[in-house]
């Protein structure tokens, strides 16, 4: 990555030199490695200022309305939300693709730049990032009280690990995994119920159960969550990739994660209704949540 001509780039932009962008812009067309790194930064910008939430407009080709969004640049957006990279795209984009992705990049980073400035964006916890965080908590509970079930899965993790190549296996231990997709599906509940992170305690966790019991319904959930700001991305971009091409990996770990739900469920519980379908919400779940987080 060339840090000085992307450095030249944006000086150019915001000082509002039509020439000396275009000239960078010629010059940056030749290094996928710069234009990637130009978009990921791009998108954490964007994701923080739609607290988490990127409209469509910026990904979906289809989507309704008038955008200034190009094509090109939605590619790399699409690859990166899909748990590729923006540089294997990059690689395979037109020089005059590349041209025309860098300079939506650009602009963009630098509008969402003044508007998170004007507006002091960025200072509080999105909803995705709510959910991940929800999610680990969770998990790390689970694996102190139902250890057992914990050590089972983490011997099917480090198995399936052994049958990777070595450049392939997971850098990220099993329950991290479990977290990630159980907060991948929060993620989907609360948007269907249209919870906030300012109503995020009312979350009913157990709807979680038929999404993780329904692999497709699992993977459309996964596929469209966007990694939070905060959250090891280069981590989590393996779990969404492998869980999109591996039903079986996808399988193991939803059921994990269902264990989690079920044990967080038989805990609320005073033990008479252990096998009802009965649903909770987060807030029934705080004080086990908390001890989590202090432990």
């Amino acid at each position: 990555m060339n840090q000085q001509l992307l450095g030249e780039l944006m000086a150019a932009t915001m000082d509002d030199c039509t020439p000396c962008a275009s000239r960078s812009l010629d010059e940056i067309v030749d290094d996928p490695a710069s234009i990637a790194r130009l978009a990921e930064f791009s998108r954490l910008l964007i994701i923080t200022v739609y607290d988490g939430e990127p409209p469509r407009f910026m990904t979906d080709d289809g989507a309704a309305g008038p955008s200034p969004i190009t094509p090109e640049f939605r590619r790399l957006m699409r690859a990166v939300q899909a748990g590729e990279t923006a540089y294997s795209e990059c690689v395979r984009m037109t020089r005059a693709e590349r041209w025309t992705a860098a300079r939506s990049a650009v602009g963009l980073l630098i509008g969402h730049m003044y508007v998170a400035d004007e507006s002091r964006i960025g200072t509080g916890q999105t909803l995705p990032q709510a959910c991940v965080a929800t999610a680990s908590l969770m998990t790390k509970w689970w694996t102190a009280a139902k250890r057992y079930e914990a050590a089972e899965f983490a011997m099917r993790w480090d198995g399936y690990q052994a049958t990777l190549p070595s450049g392939a296996k997971l850098p990220l231990e099993a329950d991290v995994a479990v977290a990630f997709i159980l907060g991948a599906v929060l993620h989907h509940v609360a948007k269907q119920d249209g919870i906030t992170v300012d109503s995020f305690d009312q979350l009913v966790f157990t709807r979680a159960r038929p999404v993780l019991q329904d692999r497709q319904r699992a993977e459309r959930a996964l596929r469209d969550f966007v990694f939070p700001p905060g959250f090891v991305e280069n981590k989590a971009v393996h779990v969404k990739r492998l869980a999109q091409v591996d039903h079986v990996f996808l399988a193991n770990i939803c059921g994990s994660a269902a264990l989690v739900v079920e044990a967080h469920a038989a805990d609320c519980s005073d033990g008479t209704d252990r096998n009802s379908q009965r649903e909770y919400a987060l807030v029934d779940r705080a004080a086990q949540i908390i001890s989590a987080e202090s432990s």
